[in-house]
């Protein structure tokens, strides 16, 4: 147990290192910051939160019985996995969380199906809705 935790923080303190040499001049990122208000960094975290939220509403609206509170961990923990381990490990994720749950596999794939195609249409659509507005 031990081993692991000495290993996890080497592997976060060398990725964070490798980050931060790679960026550049990181007083430069602390001035931008420190030029936003605290009204702007609360509408921020509210329109970050909103979005989530709606993130997790279209996996809740689409697998039966899925409680939005589900929906968004299935979500966060999706997000989670695909920011962290290459290839389809976000969808894997969603599906192991689902499945958890006691939720069928079919549910998965038609909400995922639906959700993937209804995703595709917004953002294939939405620049020409947006010209003729």
């Amino acid at each position: 147990m031990i081993g692991r935790v000495v290993v996890t923080l080497l592997l976060v303190g060398a990725i964070l290192w490798l980050l931060l040499g790679s960026i550049g001049d990181i007083s430069e990122v602390l001035d931008a910051l420190r030029q936003v208000s605290a009204a702007q960094a609360a509408l921020l975290v509210l329109m970050t939160i909103v979005w989530r939220l709606l993130v997790a509403s279209q996996l809740a609206a689409s697998v039966p019985a899925l409680p939005i509170t589900q929906a968004a961990v299935a979500s966060e923990g999706a997000a989670a996995a695909s920011n962290a381990i290459p290839g389809p490990s976000g969808t894997v994720m969603r599906l192991t969380i689902l499945r958890s749950w006691g939720h069928r596999t079919e549910e998965f794939a038609n909400s995922w199906l639906f959700t993937a195609s209804l995703t595709n249409l917004v953002v294939l659509s939405a620049p020409a809705a947006i010209a003729v507005v």
